[in-house]
């Protein structure tokens, strides 16, 4: 590039450089580190000499990175990573690169090994991006996101961690748009699986939860600008899965909640309604969706006598029948396909929207690990349901559960009956 005179000559020697590298990727082929080292040496002294070829720097790590793979991708970390450093340091005159430097941290993310705390070190520089307008807030997230699928509890503990992703989480949560909002549930989803304890702490005590629960509250009123249904079902996955993670946290921030008894109704009532929620083209992760909605409603039913009812296990109650009807279609659900599987929350693409399919196998490998964590994914539903319903004779009393299972439909009670035989 630089036996080039004109500026565009310069760019396209460079880029062609990036189109090989990802070319004999994509041909199956291996890129020897020899010809690798080639490609990237020249890198650094070019990024301080020639700004205008920053980008494409930039391009040819995150190809070079996928080509040499795992196993070698970390030698790229140092001169990466002090690219990527620059570009939010100096980010008045860098906004042009914003977009290269996300997705080329979001590869080496993807391609690593293990979890250093140098890699988390660079995360509070994320935070400065969304200052002005959500344009990144998808790759901010999906960075995120990774972030929390490699780094996990060391990626959280480290100093700054939590302060970054609280104002993250309090930037976009009500305020992006339907499609922005798809992406920051994927880094909720990540949190409150792999780091559920520090999780529910962030959610609870930096007012991201009590948010939510506003917006679904002011869904239910059907009040004017409220947030669709389709982020509803988002805030009410993450209700679901902090109430099942930490219950007697989750009951007493409820109580603090403005009018909490009518508010417990509206929400009770929102996870009736939206249970069988679709979205746009097909949602391969309603059926764990479903079950941990269900786990969480199970969750509300009173165990003990000694214990006073809250305001969510009193209408959980009162919409016993409806909770039974649903546990009878996943029953049967389950029964007629076999095992069923599992997927995990994932946003589904518009047709015209550009997919992410660098580190895709990585990224799907730490998703996989993740859900084993799941606390929806590793509970037994049916053995759950037959624990829950024992408990609540021992709760209510005979005569009080015997009025209880009298509200549900015979037909309903008759076919659960015949499943647990």
């Amino acid at each position: 590039a630089g036996e080039c005179a004109e500026l565009e000559s310069q760019s396209e020697a460079l880029e062609c450089i990036s189109v090989i590298v990802s070319s004999i990727t994509g041909m199956g082929q291996a890129l020897g580190l020899e010809a690798a080292n080639a490609a990237v040496m020249p890198l650094p002294s070019l990024w301080n000499t020639a700004l205008h070829l920053r980008d494409n720097a930039l391009s040819i790590l995150s190809a070079v990175a996928v080509a040499v793979g795992k196993q070698e991708a970390e030698k790229l970390h140092q001169v990466a990573f002090s690219m990527i450093d620059n570009v939010f340091v100096e980010s008045e005159e860098n906004l042009y690169l914003i977009k290269d430097a996300l997705s080329l941290w979001l590869t080496l993310l993807r391609l690593s090994q293990s979890y250093q705390n140098y890699i988390g070190s660079m995360f509070p520089r994320i935070k400065g991006i969304l200052d002005n307008d959500f344009e990144h807030v998808k790759a901010v997230m999906m960075v995120t996101e990774c972030y929390i699928l490699v780094g996990g509890d060391a990626f959280l503990s480290q100093e700054g961690i939590g302060e970054t992703l609280l104002k993250l989480l309090e930037f976009t949560v009500g305020e992006v748009r339907p499609k922005g909002a798809m992406y920051v549930s994927l880094v909720l989803e990540a949190l409150l699986r792999s780091c559920p304890e520090k999780g529910v702490s962030l959610l609870l005590h930096g007012g991201i939860l009590k948010k939510m629960v506003r917006s679904c509250v002011a869904n239910s009123n059907g009040e004017k600008h409220c947030e669709p249904d389709r982020v509803i079902v988002l805030y009410l996955s993450t209700i679901a899965r902090t109430l099942l993670q930490s219950p007697q946290q989750f009951h007493n921030f409820f109580l603090d909640i403005p009018n909490s008894a009518a508010a417990a109704q509206q929400l009770i009532e929102l996870f009736f309604r939206l249970f069988n929620h679709e979205r746009n083209n097909g949602t391969p992760d309603k059926l764990l969706r479903q079950k941990l909605w269900l786990l969480s409603l199970l969750s509300l039913l009173p165990e003990s006598p000694s214990v006073s009812l809250s305001p969510l296990s009193t209408c959980t109650l009162n919409s016993f029948d409806q909770m039974m009807s649903l546990c009878l279609n996943i029953f049967k659900c389950n029964l007629d396909n076999g095992s069923a599987t599992l997927a995990p929350f994932s946003v589904d693409y518009d047709s015209e929207e550009e997919t992410v399919v660098t580190g895709s196998e990585e990224y799907n490998v730490l998703l996989q690990r993740a859900m084993l964590q799941d606390i929806a994914f590793g509970t037994d539903l049916v053995e759950c349901f037959k624990l829950k319903m024992s408990k609540l004779t021992l709760a209510l009393g005979n005569e009080a559960h015997k009025q209880l299972w009298a509200l549900v439909e015979p037909v309903t009670l008759r076919q659960l009956e015949d499943i647990f035989k």
